[in-house]
């Protein structure tokens, strides 16, 4: 089990008609409206369960990286700096870097974490804020766990990962 702190704006079924889902594929392709949607629905879910996080001083906003070599994540990006635009005191850097292709979240079956780490590398993340992974949509973990084993132990210890949507079943 992850000992990343993984917040949700919001949850949808797999495979069943949803809203959020079909605003995250929207947002995937370059929906401005939707990806300010989503973005609302990100910050609601960290106000509702990190207030801790809204508190904090120096947070440290980096998008996670795509599942392809030189990529991010869908529109992790545009939320990163839409939650940097709603919390003006948030810092938007940049974050892990895909270094070789890794399986994709929806075909991929069994994923191991420790062995898609290796295809990750994370630039320095300076300050000692609480640092917050952003991703839009989020189905076992294995990526944003991956992303944290790759993280060196300090920046570790940081690290809290935040997603518009958690797609269940």
């Amino acid at each position: 089990m992850s000992r990343l702190r993984v917040i949700a704006g919001a949850a949808f079924r797999r495979g069943e008609p949803s809203e959020m889902h079909d605003l995250a594929r929207a947002a995937r392709s370059g929906d401005s409206a939707a990806l300010e949607a989503m973005a609302a629905v990100l910050l609601a879910g960290v106000a509702r369960e990190a207030p801790d996080l809204l508190a904090a001083e120096g947070v440290t906003v980096v998008p996670m990286a795509g599942h392809l070599a030189g990529t991010a994540s869908g529109p992790a990006e545009g939320l990163a700096r839409g939650l940097c635009i709603a919390r003006p005191g948030w810092l938007e850097a940049p974050g892990p870097e895909r270094l070789a292709d890794a399986p994709a979240a929806s075909v991929a079956g069994e994923r191991d974490p420790v062995k898609e780490a290796a295809t990750l590398c994370w630039p320095e993340v300076r300050g000692r804020g609480p640092v917050l992974l952003v991703d839009d949509v989020v189905r076992t973990g294995a990526s944003l766990e991956a992303a944290r084993l790759a993280a060196p132990a300090p920046l570790r210890e940081r690290l809290v990962a935040a997603v518009a949507f958690r797609a269940e079943g």
